[in-house]
């Protein structure tokens, strides 16, 4: 082997050890900007390039029939240029966007979600039985039909991005309903992917899928789980054993607001104490959650009682309260 095959090899390892490891550190609950920080792993594969995570729910024809969500980030080598900073005001970088952001992400976060034929196929192995091993499908974008990839092919037009790496995998228990799919372009027009690329990827989509799993779950849902950015930040200052006052004097917020994003944390999460809910955040409470929207916390937990981390709401006594408080005292002293 020469020593520019040595070269490539070496940067290709360092590439999937970088996306491995910030797999690793995707969130384990589902925030909304879960399939950036996604995009960004998947994009570490290799360095500079451009990349899209989309979660969804793939049909029996092989079509990604439901859209949940999509990420796009950008992958800079060494050299890299400086981060974008997010724009003013905004709440989620997936949704309102950076300042100073690559225009192919701009665009690759309208085409994304259009998708529908994905060129990749799982639906031969719908029937496969729950715990077999789960179904990956990898590719490059020129080796693929062009009429089964045409969406794909529209996805990237004008982005001067080069070849294209594509990886679908199934997103627990072995059943491809539930997916996520993966798009890996090189930055460059001219850049290409070698077979050796191709295998990376498919040695990441497990562990991709089963973080989305983790923090996803695993079938697909009406029910809303995605936290809000507030409820994130609410839930990191709960991981560091703060109480909910506590956590109102430091986001100078009341703790009345407080305590509702904790209710809608247990919620979301289908924690029933403090303690479950910590273990959820970081990922060490796997069990499958399916709360329905809109339902009090109370009623998740079992014989009724109000979770231990959910603090009573402190009691605002209002001016005619307290004067009738001080009348009332003044007649017990006369």
């Amino acid at each position: 082997m020469d020593v520019e095959n040595t070269a490539r090899l070496d940067d290709l390892f360092a590439g999937l050890v970088r996306a491995m490891d910030s797999v690793a550190g995707l969130p384990a609950v589902a925030t909304l900007d879960w399939c950036d920080r996604a995009a960004r792993a998947a994009a570490a594969l290799a360095e500079p390039s451009v990349a899209v995570v989309t979660i969804g729910t793939l049909g029996r024809d092989g079509l990604l029939r439901t859209h949940q969500a999509s990420g796009v980030a950008v992958g800079a080598d060494q050299n890299g240029a400086q981060k974008a900073k997010p724009i003013a005001g905004s709440t989620s970088s997936s949704r309102l966007g950076f300042r100073g952001e690559d225009g192919r992400v701009s665009a690759l976060r309208v085409r994304a979600p259009r998708v529908q034929r994905l060129g990749l196929d799982l639906s031969a192995d719908m029937d496969e039985p729950i715990g077999s091993e789960p179904p990956v499908r990898v590719a490059r974008l020129t080796d693929l039909d062009p009429t089964a990839a045409v969406d794909l092919r529209v996805v990237w037009d004008n982005l001067e991005a080069g070849d294209v790496l594509l990886g679908l995998a199934p997103i627990g228990g072995g059943s491809p309903n539930r997916v996520v799919f993966v798009q890996v372009a090189a930055a460059a027009a001219d850049g290409g992917y070698s077979p050796a690329h191709v295998r990376a990827l498919a040695a990441l989509l497990p562990a991709l899928a089963a973080r989305a799993e983790l923090a996803l779950g695993s079938e697909p849902t009406e029910d809303t789980r995605w936290l809000t950015q507030r409820e994130q930040i609410v839930l990191e200052h709960l991981t560091l054993g703060k109480s909910v006052r506590q956590i109102a004097e430091d986001l100078g917020r009341s703790p009345h607001t407080v305590h509702d994003h904790v209710k809608g944390l247990h919620r979301k999460l289908g924690a029933s104490s403090r303690g479950e809910l910590i273990a959820r955040a970081l990922g060490y409470l796997t069990a499958e959650v399916k709360p329905v929207a809109g339902t009090p916390a109370a009623e998740i937990t079992r014989g009724g009682e109000v979770p231990s981390a959910i603090e009573p709401k402190p009691e605002i006594k209002s001016e005619s309260r307290l004067k009738s408080s001080s009348e009332s005292a003044t007649d017990a002293g006369r």
